[in-house]
């Protein structure tokens, strides 16, 4: 989020505006109250860059955050979002999605990362209902089917480096059995495949000696992370300056950006 904020700020820059920012967890909820503390500041316009929400408790907050954006498009002001669209919108004429490929990226890293891995995958995913999340597990999983690889188990968890850290703590007792072959990880995104990491190394195992491990976005801090992760690399900033200038300029309906598959030593086979 800090890349893709940051290529909000260069946008708005170049446009003469200012930004005003604020974190929401990722929650309808929280996105409600902060369009409606926006739309109060009289902002010109609002990008929301944060996963939408198929679960049924979050049902009626996705209505209310639709009911409180078509409010703020029909007073004119105009809306940027990433990734998905948000559903229930009417005002859509002036709504500007920005759409990420990830389903179809994931099942790409799959069929790359079957090539060469010969032993068990296991996802490590959001709460299910987080459609980023969803869509990243079931690209995965188209991929290995494409590959004729039977599907993966998938361990639900928070979307972040905490989640994925628990995650790996579970994963790492099953390394260590006799016997029990080395998996690759997908952890559907870096910052979860970054704790999943930690976990491992807590009981002595490495990447990608005992477990190969792939993360999904490619952002900055890896150029720090050792092994080198393999991953799903996005224009992170560009998609903070795309989504930025469609919604000033009112450019309505969606974009798409392109990613691609970096394979590093994470999931090498050479270890």
């Amino acid at each position: 989020f800090s890349a893709i904020a940051q290529g909000v700020q260069a946008a708005a820059r170049q446009e003469h505006r200012m930004v005003l920012l604020a974190t929401t967890d990722g929650t309808p909820a929280s996105e409600k109250e902060a369009v409606m503390a926006f739309a109060g500041r009289r902002a010109e316009s609002i990008i929301l860059a944060g996963s939408r929400s198929t679960r049924r408790e979050d049902a009626g907050a996705n209505a209310e955050l639709a009911v409180e954006l078509d409010r703020y498009c029909r007073n004119g002001g105009r809306v940027g979002t990433l990734g998905q669209p948000v559903a229930g919108l009417t005002e859509t004429g002036r709504v500007h999605t920005v759409e990420i490929p990830n389903e179809a990226l994931a099942r790409e890293l799959a069929l790359a990362l079957a090539r060469d891995h010969e032993g068990p995958f296991v996802i490590v995913g959001g709460p299910e209902g987080l459609a980023t999340s969803d869509d990243r597990i079931g690209g995965f999983q188209q991929g290995l089917a494409a590959a004729g690889r039977p599907a993966s188990e998938v361990v639900h968890t928070g979307f972040n480096r905490n989640g994925g850290f628990d995650a790996g703590d579970g994963i790492a007792g099953r390394i260590t059995a006799a016997g029990a072959p080395r998996p690759c990880i997908f952890a559907c995104n870096d910052v979860m495949a970054i704790g999943v990491a930690a976990a491992l190394r807590e009981h002595g195992l490495e990447v990608p000696r005992d477990a190969a491990l792939a993360g999904f976005d490619d952002i900055e801090w890896l150029r720090d992370f050792r092994p080198a992760l393999s991953t799903v690399g996005l224009p992170l900033e560009d998609l903070g300056r795309l989504v930025t200038l469609g919604a000033i300029s009112g450019e309505a309906g969606p974009s798409t950006v392109e990613g691609a598959v970096v394979l590093r030593h994470s999931t090498s086979t050479l270890v």
